[in-house]
């Protein structure tokens, strides 16, 4: 999915927002804010972890052949914006494009120092 002349998300999976969500408020009981998404063998995982907390959940998505593995991380809830079909479209350590029908909302990564 290309989202400039220099930036082309390879990362690609489509799920139910409201698995995206439920796994997402569990994430922020963790108090963090930083949340980890993980794409991969047929998957997403996201995380969140604080000191010694820790939350994860995979959700299993429909095979795509054309998808690669990315890790990335991001900062600050959005999703309660999120309803219906949820495209997620990244790279390693790249802007994280989330699209639903109705919205589109492009993050920028959280780089560690």
């Amino acid at each position: 999915m290309k989202i400039s002349d220099k930036t082309t998300l390879t990362s690609i999976i489509e799920l139910d927002s409201k698995k995206f969500l439920e796994a997402t408020k569990l994430c922020e009981s963790v108090g963090s804010g930083i949340y980890k998404l993980n794409i991969g063998e047929n998957k997403l995982t996201i995380s969140s972890e604080k000191d010694r907390e820790i939350y994860s959940e995979a959700i299993t998505v429909e095979e795509d052949k054309q998808c690669n593995s990315a890790t990335t991380q991001y900062t600050g809830p959005f999703h309660k914006f999120l309803k219906g079909t949820l495209k997620i479209a990244t790279n390693d350590d790249k802007p994280i494009l989330f699209k639903t029908s109705n919205i589109v909302i492009l993050r920028a990564p959280r780089l560690d120092a």
